[in-house]
């Protein structure tokens, strides 16, 4: 990989062919058993370098492992025999760093990391790592009671504070239609029954919370009914009415009974609800 030449009297040159170290002896003619060594290294030179991620996002906690995660540097030329670096100028509050460019992260922030070749020092480049502080918490009630065409809206208390995405998404399961959940996080009661909503946050942190929604019907609590007419003829028909207490009660069905009287002598059928048309036989 060398070549030599002799320029003067105990002088040589030496100039390299190729990369690699060298281990040369050197015995004197007079006297073979006057000899000596010398070992050097042929390297080759960094010439510039360029940083293929000019910007890392992490998570307070997390270590880039991929690609796209920790400094990843090409070489010009691509066979540059020393390719180790130095990183400088970053906040170690913000994050920490080892000799193979893998980041971590330390706190909420951003910091610039120069880049330099320990082989050529003008050789340099800069990248950007951004820290974010993920949900940790969703704070929601654990259950809720409504009654049929009851509404309630959510609102969760998402933490940290400091935490860069607060949005969350509701969902749920277990539900047989008794509820409807918006976007917003109101929850409208459709039906008697349980569901369960599910709040998870959006920012990949994988932190849920769960409700228990129960469903109540609205009791009857009275009834009244009238006639609109007391005598009619054979050839006509009557209307009864029925109106309910509380108006917005949950089931309206109603059962007939005939207490005094034939019940034979007329019909009986229900045209809307809390209306019951009399038929005379």
């Amino acid at each position: 990989i060398v070549d030599f030449e002799t320029i003067d009297e105990g002088v040589i040159k030496v100039t390299p062919n190729a990369t690699g170290k060298v281990t040369v002896k050197i015995t004197s003619k007079d006297n073979e058993e006057a000899t000596a060594t010398v070992t050097f290294e042929v390297k080759k030179a960094v010439e510039g370098i360029t940083i293929n991620n000019d910007t890392i996002n992490l998570t307070i906690g997390e270590t880039g492992t991929g690609s796209s995660e920790k400094i990843n540097v090409t070489f010009t030329p691509a066979d540059a025999t020393d390719k180790s670096l130095d990183f400088s100028n970053y906040d170690d509050k913000v994050i920490s760093i080892d000799e193979n460019g893998v980041v971590t992260a330390l706190a909420k922030g951003e910091t610039t990391i120069t880049v330099t070749s320990k082989d050529n020092a003008s050789a340099t480049g800069t990248v950007t790592v951004k820290v974010t502080q993920l949900v940790t918490e969703i704070k929601v009630p654990e259950k809720v009671d409504l009654f049929v065409g009851g509404s309630t809206t959510i609102t969760p208390a998402v933490g940290p504070e400091d935490a860069d995405t607060k949005d969350v998404t509701f969902t749920t399961k277990d539900n047989d239609g008794v509820i409807e959940v918006n976007p917003d996080g109101t929850i409208t009661a459709l039906k008697p029954g349980k569901a369960t909503v599910i709040v998870t946050a959006n920012d990949g942190s994988g932190v849920s919370e769960t409700i228990t929604v129960t469903v109540n019907k609205i009791p009857v609590e009275s009834i009244t009914a009238s006639i609109d007419k007391e005598e009619f003829y054979l050839d006509d028909t009557a209307t009864i009415k029925v109106e309910f207490n509380p108006t917005n009660a949950t089931y309206k069905d109603i059962e007939l009974e005939v207490v005094n009287g034939n019940g034979d002598i007329v019909d009986f059928e229900t045209i809307d609800e809390g209306v019951i048309k009399v038929t005379p036989n």
